[in-house]
């Protein structure tokens, strides 16, 4: 008779399983819809956080960031005062009471409101760069830093102006060429209800034209339509009506203040009769930031005056350019569009042996302290390997300290591209490493 299989013991953790695509001792991995950033990236990161700082410190917007987390009240407003609920809200409190935020600009008008930004300064023209969360993201297994430029308080078109400036100056820092804005009016509540029911009727006066699905979609959303395609239904989308002839007279003055100011300032512009926004939120005018080959709009925005009542119980005017870090950073990816890298001008120290390990801990300190960058790799023992990490690290010198060094008080200096070295004293290191890196 065989002997019993023994059983297998589970592991302490309750019986997790391994995970079995990242190598993971447990099931441990991300969240589905959120990514890390990796080193590989920092780079890019780091220049499109530049290019972003860069443009608000010559736009003169003062930066806001709002916490992760907010009460779900907040959000709660929105939905009782406009009926429209907000996409993709994460909830992470089991009492209900708080969410994590999945957009920036209802947080960010609740912090106007709260903090009484108005008196601050009026209008308020501010940044935001932030991470939000999303049920749903556009891409599997990946979060999204929200970037916007908004001027809160006025409700002028010239600062419509100023926030496509903004957004355009800063995708003009990232190298992108050939941006065009494609705008619209999006007209108010009571014109844009009027238009509504003007596009109804034009529906289901073509009724026979659309497929039993398509003409509930468009029945229960008329401006559905500018979304559906096919030849049959061509002529019927080109000949609808736009939004242009049904605005109110506040509404048009705007809109025709907006293309004036555009073309003033030479900004390359598509009007666009199609694009419309949900008017629950937008109004007056909105807008997309497109750039060849771009499979979404780098930025979209406009004015949401309206907003502001579910949160504050007022109106305040507002106008908003907002963009996906994420979604440029993919784009700059696929156009080859190379960043340079504005990192300062390192060193490498190479280390062989305990005492010369000691030695250069307080050299590097001195270095750093003097503002030099510096990397090492202590770790590693061999001076071949801590060589091939220097020439990966592309500093510019490499400096090798080994046990004769370390009781001579000297280092050998090394150019990396010429191969070339002396040994020279510390004396004075930080002033001798700054002149062969042409540091001032």
């Amino acid at each position: 008779m065989p002997a019993p299989k023994a059983k297998t013991a589970k592991p302490a953790s309750g019986g997790r399983k391994k995970a079995k695509k990242t190598g993971l001792a447990w099931d441990v991995e991300s969240f589905p819809g959120l990514a890390d950033v990796l080193p590989k990236e920092s780079n890019l990161w780091k220049e499109v956080r530049h290019a972003f700082f860069a443009t608000t410190e010559i736009h003169a917007f003062y930066h806001v960031e709002t916490p992760l987390l907010e009460r779900k009240s907040t959000f709660d407003c929105y939905e009782a005062e406009f009926g429209r609920k907000v996409d993709d809200v994460a909830f992470v409190s089991a009492k209900g009471s708080g969410i994590v935020r999945s957009e920036t600009m209802i947080p960010l008008l609740r912090a106007y409101a709260e903090h009484h930004l108005g008196h601050f300064s009026l209008p308020l023209k501010v940044s935001t760069f932030s991470e939000v969360v999303k049920k749903r993201s556009p891409h599997e297994g990946e979060n999204r830093h929200e970037i916007g430029f908004h001027v809160l308080g006025d409700g002028e078109s010239f600062y419509d102006i100023q926030v496509l400036s903004a957004a355009m100056d800063f995708l003009k820092l990232l190298k992108i060429k050939d941006v065009s804005v494609r705008v619209n009016a999006n007209g108010c509540r009571n014109c844009r209800m009027a238009y509504r029911d003007k596009l109804k009727k034009y529906v289901v006066g073509h009724r026979k034209a659309f497929k039993a699905r398509d003409y509930k979609a468009v029945e229960r959303d008329p401006e559905s339509l500018f979304q559906l395609a096919g030849e049959k239904l061509a002529e019927i989308v080109d000949d609808a009506p736009t939004i242009l002839d049904y605005l109110c007279q506040n509404c048009n003055n705007h809109f025709k203040s907006l293309l004036e100011l555009l073309e003033d300032n030479e900004m390359p512009y598509v009007p666009d009769p199609r694009l419309l926004f949900p008017v629950e939120r937008w109004n007056r005018a909105v807008f997309v930031v497109t750039a060849p080959g771009a499979k979404a709009p780098l930025f979209r925005g406009g004015r949401y005056d309206h907003l502001s009542e579910s949160v504050a119980g007022r109106q305040i005017p507002a106008v908003g350019a907002v963009g996906s870090a994420e979604e440029l950073i993919r784009y700059v990816r696929e156009q080859g569009i190379y960043l340079r890298s504005r990192e300062r001008p390192k060193v490498f120290f190479i280390v062989m042996g305990d005492k010369a390990k000691r030695a250069s801990v307080r050299l590097m300190n001195m270095l750093r302290g003097s503002g030099i960058v510096v990397e090492e790799a202590l770790g590693k023992q061999s001076f071949k390997a801590q060589l091939k990490m220097a020439e990966k690290s592309r500093a510019a010198l490499v400096l090798i300290v080994g046990q004769k060094e370390a009781f001579e008080d000297t280092i050998i200096v090394r150019n990396i591209a010429s191969g070339a070295q002396e040994t020279i004293t510390t004396v004075n290191l930080a002033e001798e490493v700054k002149h062969r890196l042409k540091m001032s």
